[in-house]
């Protein structure tokens, strides 16, 4: 699947965070049938044969739930730190398209960003005046989409990373790399090639290229967002 800009303004991090809630209280709940096994098994004063085949059965769905208590949990704890990646993600998205709509601007699902409207003026300077600033916030305006969907993308993969391996029986339940957007302690994923510029690819569009242009980092031209990154 493509990670588009507008996939990523829709991302909800208030029902990521609540399915991660009802993930860790299933659980809890297979935690607590582990228990009610075990407490059967150990009250248990039937002997013979039959006595002996129940216990086993009764011991391997009990380990049985143990396992999934902790995968559940792993999962759980996966899916929150997902969600605490969010928020200053989203912040920064909005603002992006918030910037956009103010100086009729569009932002594309690749990340390019695009002039609208035509520039018209009455003279020739104040016409290059006015298109030479309205490229300087196109510019500024790509590069802060672009480092958004290079982190987005950074969150999706060591996500999906992360819960593949508990599916394939790691159970680690990892939190999602905080990364330098201001995460805290969810710096236990894997970062993979660390500035997850080659995973650009995915959004189909090489990013917030501006035309073609060769525009350079531009991230000193961030203002008070920059922090968030």
């Amino acid at each position: 699947m493509v990670l588009s800009w507008n996939d990523i303004a829709q991302w909800s991090p208030s029902e990521v965070g609540r399915l991660a809630q009802r993930v860790t209280e299933a659980a809890r709940a297979f935690d607590a049938g582990a228990g009610v096994l075990t407490a059967a098994v150990a009250d248990l004063d039937w002997q013979g044969p039959a006595a002996d085949a129940a216990r086993h059965a009764i011991s391997v769905l009990h380990r049985g739930q143990l396992d999934r208590a902790r995968e559940l949990g792993a999962i759980g704890r996966c899916i929150a730190g997902l969600a605490d990646s969010m928020y200053p993600l989203l912040s920064v998205v909005r603002d992006c398209n918030d910037t956009a709509a103010r100086h009729d601007l569009t932002i594309h699902p690749n990340g390019a960003v695009a002039a609208q409207f035509p520039v018209y003026a009455v003279a020739v300077a104040e016409g290059w005046e006015t298109e030479r600033d309205r490229l300087r916030l196109r510019r500024e305006l790509g590069a802060r989409v672009s480092e958004a969907m290079r982190r987005a993308l950074e969150i999706d993969d060591a996500t999906t990373a992360a819960l593949n391996r508990i599916d394939g029986g790691d159970g680690g339940g990892r939190s999602v790399p905080g990364g330098d957007m201001g995460m805290g302690g969810g710096a236990e994923l894997d970062e993979g090639d660390g500035d997850g510029g080659a995973g650009m690819g995915k959004f189909g569009g090489g990013g917030a290229d501006l035309e073609g242009d060769d525009y350079g980092d531009g991230a000193d031209d961030y203002g008070d967002d920059a922090d968030d990154y």
